[in-house]
């Protein structure tokens, strides 16, 4: 049951997402298509790890395939939108590196624990494009209410990988949790501010 929610929820998102990109013509919604791109590559490479390690537990790795899907989905809703190629500066470009690096390790080492490690550390980073645009641009960039869903998926999925008891699964759903928290501190902070300069 639990499992269908996060699908769920993680395909609503998707839908909702790409809807909302569809109908804003970068006015409200501006999302940085670097940090969907690094999204969609570090969570393919934490969720592939997870499956490796926990001998494809399909239910403990459920959150992360419906992440995947939903970061390519969005990934491909702004390039349909803004025509964009995607344009790497040099964080972006060494993040990369170290993804290749760390498929590098697992394949040389067979350490999926290692590499899951370092695909959290990375989707923690691929927030930095994000983070840089609404300091840039000095307000939220990105959609509130889709930020919160997945914040209620990420709880869901914490619930369900305490009770499956694989490490891995956890550990994803905590950093889930508070990089979303942390996210979606700094959307309220910027919308507060934006609020009272037009008031």
């Amino acid at each position: 049951m639990v499992i269908s929610i996060i699908v769920f929820l993680s395909l609503l998102n998707a839908k909702r997402y790409t809807t909302i990109l569809k109908r804003e013509e970068k006015k409200e919604v501006n999302p940085a298509l670097a940090m969907w791109f690094l999204f969609a590559l570090a969570v393919s490479l934490s969720t592939v790890s997870l499956l490796f390690e926990s001998s494809w537990n399909w239910e403990a790795a459920a959150f992360g395939i419906a992440d995947m899907a939903m970061c390519i989905s969005v990934s491909v809703g702004i390039i349909r939108r803004d025509g964009n190629k995607i344009v790497l500066d040099s964080f972006e470009k060494y993040y990369i590196g170290v993804i290749l690096g760390a498929v590098s390790f697992w394949v040389l080492t067979k350490n999926s624990v290692g590499m899951n490690v370092v695909a959290q550390s990375l989707l923690i980073a691929a927030y930095v494009p994000t983070v840089r645009r609404m300091a840039r641009e000095k307000k939220n960039t990105e959609p509130l209410s889709i930020w919160y869903c997945s914040l209620a998926n990420s709880i869901l999925s914490l619930y369900l990988s305490i009770g499956s008891g694989e490490v891995l699964a956890v550990i994803y759903s905590v950093r889930s949790l508070l990089s979303t928290s942390f996210l979606l501190t700094l959307m309220h902070k910027y919308e507060r501010r934006n609020r009272k300069q037009n008031a």
